[in-house]
């Protein structure tokens, strides 16, 4: 009776130490005892629900029967389960381990074997080694965030349009709780792998102080150890957040073993899952959400390394206090875009049939083009913003947008007369000379609807333009004339101003009488 007594503090001792986080090898050294009995301990704690409260109400039979067995209880009372359909299914789906058959094993026979006495049974049937998950070292608390992408991927047939779809997996994992994050994507290009970066920011509703991503090319344009370049749309989003891009160090996998590791389960509870029910979805939305199914139910119902919390638990526990707020924006990815500002000063992105003007001073210069689905911005070599656009995408025939302070002076009287009624015409005309003025209202009292008219009253008005030479006094001077022969329209104008240029002309091509200068008879 007294070594049942004895027994039980001990058994109290270790479930104590156990649901503080202790590990076996740390309660071993504090109480002198073996790592194999504290593993039966708890093991035997585990399967009958009993925590140090329940061990202290128990009496000494209770207690013995369930921490101290008789040495005759038959292992056969325990259900084994059956080992050919799990060597047949793990040996089916590359991503299915041992640790994933024990975890469904246990769950439908909660006072089932352990896990290292399922091993041992698997290993006298089928006669193979295997290996069980390798707990990391301990990480610095909601310091690095570890990114990278699954290495195998799951094509699924007859996805969305019928075709056959190749999906790629981006993993992350943050700090000591190796808290992970995993997102199904089409493409590993720039697009996904932000877009995987902001997500996972948002699930973990914070920013680590680091992210460490490997060498590939959408993140690292080169690492050469101190001198390092980041993709500049990389670098951007490392700005936003204000967090700083540590790369892994080249061929250096330790540098990023907490990523593997969970990449390794990863593709074990999820990715492994996805490929067994590849035939069953029918859009990429029923990937995504088994995904994060699948992710919830890994982060919410194991225990992390034989703590009392779960890895969910851990995280708002020891990561999520030292981590960065989150901003109140999301980060937008902007494409870029360079091209030499056309004559017309609008520019316009490939493909997109919407044309921004910038200030037409701008022409001919170089210059950067940002764009999201929803914002255009110009820069010019040094940066800086040149003009900002909400960008457009109506299908319709108007696709040229414009700021009146974009266009030259000319380009500006020309739209504002466009654009004009007729008294804007008739004061227009004024300032040029009475005769004008006369024209110009006849013009418009020729019809019924004076709007026609606008078009060729214009066309009058702009007869005056000094590289041309004409001049308001030689309009005048012919408007006078079509007043009083009664030919007030466009074309006369047009016409007598036309003749008058090309007699200016000749005279200026006429050589001045001299006695020097032979005549033509001459020759």
């Amino acid at each position: 009776m007294r070594k049942i007594k004895r027994d039980a503090k001990l058994i109290q001792e270790i479930l104590k130490l156990s649901e503080k986080g202790w590990s076996y090898r740390e309660i071993s050294a504090k109480l002198s005892v073996g790592i194999a009995t504290i593993s039966r301990t708890i093991e035997a704690a585990r399967m009958n629900n009993v925590t140090t409260y329940e061990l202290a109400k128990m009496d000494a039979k209770t207690s013995e029967s369930i921490f101290i067995p008789s040495k005759n209880t038959s292992r056969q009372l325990k259900e084994l389960p059956d080992f050919e359909e799990i060597h047949v299914r793990i040996s089916k789906v590359k991503h299915r381990s041992l640790k994933h058959e024990w975890d469904d094993y246990i769950e439908l026979n909660p006072v089932g074997y352990s896990y290292p006495r399922f091993l041992q049974y698997y290993k006298e049937w089928c006669k193979e080694n295997c290996l069980s998950p390798v707990l990391l070292a301990n990480e610095p608390c909601g310091e690095n965030m570890y990114v990278d992408w699954a290495g195998d991927t799951v094509t699924i047939p007859h996805l969305d349009e019928g075709d056959n779809v190749t999906i790629y997996f981006f993993v992350t994992s943050v700090g000591a709780s190796q808290y992970p994050y995993v997102e199904p994507f089409r493409t590993m290009r720039i697009q996904s792998y932000i877009d995987g970066h902001c997500n996972a920011f948002e699930y973990y509703g914070a920013i680590p102080k680091y992210v460490v991503p490997d060498n590939c090319k959408t993140a690292v344009i080169y690492n050469r150890g101190y001198d390092i370049e980041l993709n500049t749309v990389y670098a951007e989003m490392e700005a936003f957040y204000k967090c700083m891009v540590k790369p892994a160090r080249v061929r250096k996998p330790t540098d990023k073993n907490d990523v593997e590791n969970n990449v390794r389960i990863i593709e074990d509870y999820i990715i492994g899952d996805v490929e067994l029910h590849k035939n069953e979805f029918h859009s990429f939305k029923e990937v995504q959400d088994y995904c994060r199914k699948k992710l919830e139910k890994f982060v919410t119902g194991k225990k992390f390394r034989r703590t009392a919390n779960t890895r969910r638990e851990w995280f708002k526990r020891v990561d999520l206090p030292n981590m960065l707020p989150l901003p109140q924006t999301r980060f937008a990815l902007y494409a870029h875009q360079e091209m030499t500002v056309p004559r017309n000063y609008h520019v316009h992105i490939k493909g997109d049939a919407h044309r921004y003007s910038v200030p037409y001073t701008w022409i001919g210069e170089q210059v950067m083009i940002k764009y999201t689905y929803s914002v255009l911005k110009v820069f010019d070599s040094e940066g800086t913003l040149i003009v900002e656009w909400d960008r457009s995408h109506d299908e319709t025939l108007d696709t040229v947008h414009t700021r009146p302070e974009h266009r030259p002076k000319n380009h500006q009287v020309a739209l504002e007369y466009k654009a004009a009624d007729a008294e804007k015409y008739l004061e227009a005309a004024e300032k040029i000379g009475p005769f004008t003025y006369k024209v110009i209202e006849t013009m418009l009292n020729s019809r019924e609807n004076p709007n026609v008219m606008f078009r060729a009253c214009q066309g009058v008005i702009y007869q005056v333009n000094s590289k041309k030479g004409v001049t308001k006094e030689m309009l005048e001077s012919v408007c006078e004339q079509a007043y009083l022969q009664n030919r007030c329209h466009y074309g006369f104008v047009r016409d007598t101003i036309t003749e008058l240029l090309n007699a200016r002309k000749d005279e200026e091509g006429t050589l001045p009488e001299h006695e020097n200068i032979r005549p033509n008879q001459y020759y």
